[in-house]
């Protein structure tokens, strides 16, 4: 007698791991449904943001769709959503000051730092045409 309630005890706790298991792996399989999105903060010495600077966001490839523009707001910053995961240049001007630099775009919230530079700082990283 005593062996057989071990043995349902048993069989109720190999029942139970399988099921919690299985519950774990189905929850884990969950599809990310979040947005590619990416909040641009301009800055200048390292630090005090910049109002009403532009950001450019671009696929650096001819024929592309994606090209977008923003302005930062009171705190320096500047909110991108996309569609999909992307690799972009970035290019940050406020006036003669100006940053370029590239990012990668993927799920869920990213920031990104950049920091203006004055005309011929070769931190700049932007070729001087642009």
């Amino acid at each position: 007698m005593f062996q057989m309630m071990i043995r349902i005890s048993m069989h109720k706790l190999i029942a139970f791991s399988i099921f919690a298991t299985t519950l774990i792996g189905l929850s884990s399989c969950s599809q990310d449904d979040r947005p590619y999105e990416i909040t641009v903060m301009v800055t200048v010495q390292d630090s005090i943001p910049v109002r009403n600077a532009l950001v450019r966001m671009f696929a650096p490839v001819e024929n592309t769709i994606v090209d977008e523009y923003a302005s930062t707001n009171e705190f320096g910053e500047a909110r991108f959503v996309f569609d999909n995961k992307v690799f972009l240049e970035v290019h940050a001007v406020k006036g003669s000051w100006r940053k370029c630099d590239g990012v990668e775009i993927n799920r869920g919230p990213q920031t990104m730092m950049i920091n203006l530079y004055p005309f011929r700082d070769p931190r700049r990283t932007c070729s001087q045409q642009q």
